[in-house]
C-alpha cells in the first residue's frame, strides 16, 4: 500500500441486482440528501459503506462564509449503487492503474472482463454506459438502470425512453444532480448495459 493511501479504498460490498436498483432509487428519492455535479476532485463514489455516494467539502462563498458542499459526479454515484469504491487498486490495476471510470469501466467489460461484464440487454440493476466522446457526450456518461420496458430492442429510441435510469448528472446551477431519467441520453451512442462480477 502507497504511503498515504487510505486502508480502505478498494472495497467491494456484495450486492445483488435487486439491492443495487433499491439503492439507485433511494439516490434518486427525496430520503437522499440533494447532491451536486463536480466532474474532478471531489466526485464521490469512494466509500460504499456511507449513506450516499457525495463528498462533502468546504468552500468559503461569495458571502465570505464557509459552506459545505455536496457532491460527486456519475461514476461516483453509480460506484456507490452498486456497492463499489471507484479505485480498485489491485482488481482493476490493468486498467488506468485501479481508477474505474465510464472508458474503463467499458474497455473492462469488453476486453478482459476481471471486474465488469457486458449485458445482451438491461437488467434492473445494471448500469449503462456510453465513452468519452460517443454521439452528445463529450465526457462518457453512466447511470444505473431501475425499470425496464417489457419490448426491447436497441435500435429504437422509444425503449431507451422508456428505460427508467439513476444518475448524478449536471442539471444546471443549484440543480439537484441525483435523479430519476429516462435511457434517451445513452440511445445511438454505442452504450454498453454493464454490471461488475467483482466480489469482496
Amino acid at each position: 500500500m502507497a504511503a498515504g493511501q487510505a486502508m480502505w479504498r478498494g472495497v467491494v460490498l456484495p450486492m445483488t441486482m435487486e439491492e443495487i436498483r433499491d439503492r439507485a432509487l433511494y439516490l434518486a428519492s427525496d430520503r437522499c440528501v440533494a447532491g451536486y455535479y463536480l466532474l474532478h476532485d471531489h466526485n464521490g463514489g469512494k466509500d460504499p459503506t456511507a449513506p450516499d455516494p457525495f463528498d462533502r467539502w468546504k468552500f468559503q462563498g461569495k458571502d465570505g462564509e464557509w459552506h459545505t458542499a455536496v457532491t460527486a459526479d456519475c461514476i461516483g454515484g453509480a460506484a456507490w449503487c452498486g456497492g463499489f469504491d471507484r479505485f480498485q487498486p489491485v482488481r482493476f490495476a490493468h486498467i488506468y492503474g485501479g481508477w474505474i471510470n465510464t472508458d474503463s469501466m467499458i474497455m473492462d467489460a469488453r476486453g478482459p472482463g476481471r471486474c465488469f461484464v457486458e449485458l445482451d440487454r438491461p437488467e434492473p440493476g445494471c448500469f449503462v454506459v456510453c465513452a468519452s466522446g460517443s454521439r452528445g457526450h463529450k465526457v462518457g456518461h453512466i447511470g444505473t438502470v431501475v425499470t425496464v420496458p417489457a419490448e426491447w430492442d436497441k435500435q429504437i429510441g422509444e425503449c431507451w425512453s422508456a428505460l427508467g435510469v439513476v444518475d448524478v448528472a449536471s442539471t444546471g446551477a443549484g440543480r439537484r444532480a441525483n435523479t430519476l431519467r429516462t435511457g434517451r441520453g445513452w440511445f445511438d451512442t454505442n452504450a454498453a448495459f454493464v454490471r461488475s462480477i467483482m466480489e469482496p
